[in-house]
């Protein structure tokens, strides 16, 4: 049998670095889930659980639906950092590098700033993908914990789902908050003594739970 050993120390080679790759991007990961960890430490979402609970979530979301790695992960560990804690895109540069830092700079909702002015932030980073997939899997995590806010705030989820329908229509014809958006309508109706809006909405939120197949 004749082996062509070139080639085969080419493949492995190839895999050899594959596997280092995926190495030190975990390594990095795990790096950045701790930076996350300390500036989010003490933080609570609306339904008082701790706001790292967010992060991690977000992360599961691009890891076993998005099937994402790498970059992005790293990206998502940290997308919340500069807004909500002391640290800065400079400190995130020096430990996680240009793309990492300038994604998580991109992905921060500055005091003021438009959707708009956010959106067209996100569409002029070099690597708009990596910040686009980690705001949409931000985006549907938070949909699908509205249901633990939709009967003691129900004026922050219409608030949220209005705000859906001003993201891009390249991505909100193909995620699941688009769904939502019969929710303002259903309020009105439930107003007019038509039905029970909050009841609906909430049944309609817990039935979300699946996504399309991303091509990115």
């Amino acid at each position: 049998m004749d082996i062509d050993y070139a080639e085969w120390e080419k493949e492995y080679d190839s895999e050899h670095e594959y596997i280092k790759q995926a190495e030190a991007d975990e390594i990095k990961l795990q790096k950045a889930l701790a930076m996350a960890r300390i500036a989010h430490e003490g933080q609570t979402r609306d339904d008082g659980s701790p706001y790292f609970n967010h992060i991690e979530g977000v992360i599961r979301i691009l890891k076993e639906e998005f099937k994402c790695s790498g970059t992005t992960l790293i990206i998502a560990a940290l997308h919340d950092v500069i807004e909500d804690s002391a640290i800065t895109e400079e400190e995130i540069k020096k430990a996680f590098g240009r793309v990492v830092s300038e994604g998580v700079r991109v992905l921060t909702k500055e005091k003021g700033m438009t959707v708009k002015e956010y959106f067209t932030n996100i569409d002029n980073f070099e690597f708009d993908s990596f910040a686009w997939i980690v705001k949409i899997a931000d985006r549907i995590y938070n949909v699908r914990d509205l249901k633990t806010i939709v009967e003691s705030n129900p004026a922050k989820v219409k608030k949220y789902i209005e705000e859906n329908e001003k993201y891009p229509s390249r991505h909100n014809e193909d995620i699941e908050i688009k769904s939502l958006n019969y929710w303002i309508s259903n309020q009105k109706k439930s107003k007019k003594g038509k039905g029970n809006g909050r009841k609906m909405t909430k049944d309609r939120i817990q039935k979300l739970e699946l996504l399309p197949n991303w091509k990115w």
